[in-house]
């Protein structure tokens, strides 16, 4: 891999924070994050990061303005912040309301308006036609097939609407911009993860990897290496592809 600069958006979450892990390792790879003040002091001091609420738009065009300003043009964007329903039960438990308003926006502000916001801010500030650019967004395969709701009974946790509704979102979101600024040498796309086990119950790990033909779920090692795969120049033909990286489920 030739010398890069990456910002990585959302990396406390169970994704991100492996991709962090792995991305400092690499001395080829000048990191940037853009994180929530609360998880600032979980990073390296060698890591640069920066203060971001990507839920707000004028906060995430300031990120990329100042990104610029301080370090230049940045190479990569990362996008893998993420609502889930894990992050929103360590917050508060929520209902079993599967329309509750507040999860629906949750989703909605996190999975799509923030990833607009960075994608957008990215390409206004960071566009450098004289190389090839990438832009990496982490879907999830509901973003293409519907949850089985029946594994989800008598756990103490669910998949709700909004989380679906805003990962199929980014597939409409991430055309769209593949197909604008492809002759601008930005390649634009989407990894979709299946299930990755997060400490799971073996009732439900048991239950999810019926869905699986390779009869386990992902771990955060198998999207990785797709994710590393697509920061390569082994990618550089690659543009609004939605790379599902999940066992086999969508099968």
């Amino acid at each position: 891999m030739t010398k890069k600069k990456i910002v990585l958006i959302g990396a406390s979450g169970i994704l991100g924070s492996y991709f962090y892990s792995q991305l400092k390792k690499n001395k080829k790879i000048n990191l940037i994050i853009g994180a929530d003040k609360k998880i600032n002091k979980k990073f390296s001091s060698k890591i640069k990061i920066l203060n971001l609420d990507i839920t707000n738009s004028l906060d995430v065009e300031n990120f990329f303005k100042k990104l610029k300003e301080k370090y230049g043009k940045f190479d990569c964007l990362i996008n893998a912040a993420g609502f889930t329903i894990e992050g929103s039960l360590k917050e508060k438990k929520i209902s079993n309301d599967f329309f509750d308003d507040k999860n629906w926006k949750n989703n909605i502000d996190i999975n799509l308006n923030g990833v607009f916001y960075c994608m957008k801010n990215f390409i206004k500030f960071h566009n450098n036609e004289k190389k090839i650019q990438k832009i990496i967004t982490i879907g999830s395969i509901y973003g293409t097939k519907s949850p089985d709701h029946a594994i989800y009974n008598d756990e103490n946790f669910f998949t709700p609407i909004g989380y679906s509704a805003s990962k199929a979102a980014l597939l409409g979101l991430n055309s769209w911009v593949a197909n604008k600024y492809g002759s601008k040498k930005i390649l634009v796309n989407i990894l979709s993860p299946g299930g990755v086990f997060n400490n799971h119950s073996k009732k439900f790990e048991k239950k999810y990897i019926k869905k699986v033909s390779l009869k386990r779920m992902a771990s955060k090692e198998d999207v990785y290496g797709s994710l590393e795969f697509l920061l390569s120049e082994k990618s550089n033909y690659i543009n609004g592809a939605n790379i599902q990286v999940d066992g086999g489920y969508a099968l």
